[in-house]
C-alpha cells in the first residue's frame, strides 16, 4: 500500500522504535518547547556516552542538532567531515559541499572558542579506503558491507554509511557516532493524521549500536514526537485533502525549506540548496560521485571496480527479494525495496500497522 508515498515502492514491515513510542502518547503534542527539548535531547547524549563524535554534513539536519550542543554549551568530543581526497569544497557545485562550505565551515570558524576543547577532522576517505571497504568480508568469506548497496541506490561510492565504518574507533569505553537523523513523515486517512518511516530514507548504518540520530531517541523519542506535531499544524492549516498530503512530502525538492522550518529545522542559505535534489531522483548525488570518480585514473581504479562489479554481483544474485522490479533503470541504479514502520495516530494515541488503516 501506499505505492506513491516514495520514489521507492514501500512493500513490507520493519521496526522502528515501537517499544520506545509505547512510552509516549503519540496524540498528544508534548508540552515542552522544541528548543528545551534539543538542549535535552543533547544532554540525553552527553550523559550517555564517555565519547561523543559528530559527522557535520552542513545540512539543516546536521547544524541544528550541532547548534543544540554549542547554544547550550554541551561538549562534544569530536566533529568529523567527510570529503573525498580531491574534493575541493569551493570548486564543486553541489548540494553536499556548497553547505559545508557556506554553512558548517562559516559556523566552526565563528563558534572556535565555544569548540576550543573538541577535536574537529576532515576525514577525506581515497580509492584506497574504497578499497578496503570493498576487500572486507565477513566470516562467510562474503563481502562484509554488502548493506553498504544502501538504501535507495547500488552504486559504486563510499557513502556515509562506509565512511563512519572505515574511519577510526575511538578510544573510549563506550562512544556513538551522531548523525543529523530523521524527518517525520506524516499520512492523512479518514481525517485521521499518522507518523510513520519508510526505511528507505534511512542509512543502513542507523542501524548499528554506536550510531545515535539525534532527533530519534533510543529511550524516549519526545523530540521526534514533537517536530511530527508541529509538522501536523502546519499541513492542517493548509486544507490539504489525503492525496495533497502525500504529494507535498513527496515534493521535497520544492518544499525543502517550509519542510525544515516548520519542524524547527536551520534554514540554510540559498546558496546550499544548488542542484537541490529533484522529486524521485538521486541525480544530485549522482552528479557528486561523477565528478569524483571520473577524475580517477589507473589501475587503482580499474581494480577496486572490479572488486564493487564481483560484490555488486553477489548482492544482486543474493538479494534479489529485495530489489524493485525497474527494468527501465540501468543496472547500477536499480533500487532496494522500502519497508514500512508501525503508524503512530496523532490523534487516538495508538499504534497500527499498514493493514489496520
Amino acid at each position: 500500500m501506499y505505492e506513491h508515498s516514495s520514489p521507492v515502492p514501500a512493500q513490507g514491515f520493519f521496526h522502528f522504535y515501537e517499544d520506545q513510542f509505547s512510552r509516549l502518547n503519540s496524540a498528544a503534542e508534548p508540552e515542552k518547547t522544541l528548543a528545551v527539548l534539543l538542549k535535552e535531547r543533547a544532554q540525553e547524549l552527553r550523559d550517555s556516552y564517555q565519547y561523543l563524535r559528530f559527522w557535520l554534513s552542513g545540512g539543516s539536519d546536521s547544524m541544528t542538532a550541532l547548534q543544540a550542543f554549542v547554544d547550550n554549551n554541551i561538549y562534544i568530543d569530536e566533529i568529523v567531515i567527510h570529503l573525498y581526497d580531491n574534493d575541493d569544497i569551493n570548486q564543486i557545485d553541489h548540494f553536499g559541499k556548497r553547505a559545508l562550505a557556506d554553512v558548517a565551515f562559516p559556523y566552526l570558524q565563528t563558534h572556535q572558542d565555544q569548540l576550543k576543547n573538541t577535536k574537529i577532522n576532515v576525514y577525506r576517505s581515497d580509492i584506497n579506503t574504497l578499497e578496503r571497504w570493498h576487500l572486507d568480508t565477513d566470516r562467510t568469506g562474503e563481502p562484509a558491507h554488502l548493506h553498504g548497496f544502501d538504501s535507495q541506490i547500488l552504486q559504486f561510492r563510499l557513502s556515509t554509511t562506509g565512511a563512519m565504518l572505515t574511519y577510526q574507533t575511538p578510544d573510549a569505553a563506550s562512544w556513538c557516532d551522531i548523525i543529523g537523523g530523521t524527518k517525520p513523515k506524516l499520512m492523512l486517512k479518514n481525517n485521521r493524521w499518522y507518523l510513520y518511516i519508510i526505511d528507505g530514507a534511512l542509512l543502513s548504518i542507523q542501524a548499528a549500536e554506536t550510531t545515535e540520530d539525534f532527533f530519534v531517541s533510543k529511550s524516549v523519542p519526545t523530540l521526534f514526537l514533537k517536530t511530527a506535531h508541529l509538522l501536523k499544524n502546519h499541513l492542517e492549516t493548509l486544507n490539504l485533502n489525503e492525496e495533497e498530503v502525500e504529494l507535498w512530502g513527496a515534493d521535497y525538492g520544492k518544499n525543502s525549506k517550509k519542510y525544515n522550518q516548520v519542524i524547527g529545522r536551520i534554514l540554510l542559505p540559498d546558496s546550499a540548496y544548488i542542484k537541490v535534489a529533484v522529486a524521485g531522483s538521486n541525480k544530485f548525488f549522482l552528479d557528486a560521485d561523477n565528478q569524483y570518480w571520473t577524475s580517477i585514473n589507473g589501475q587503482a581504479a580499474a581494480r577496486v571496480n572490479k572488486i564493487f562489479q564481483h560484490n555488486l554481483n553477489t548482492f544482486l544474485s543474493t538479494h534479489q527479494y529485495m530489489l524493485n522490479d525497474m527494468p527501465d533503470r540501468a543496472l547500477v541504479n536499480r533500487t532496494i525495496k522500502s519497508y514500512l514502520s508501525k503508524f503512530y495516530c496523532l490523534n487516538d494515541g495508538l499504534m497500527y500497522d499498514s493493514t489496520e488503516i
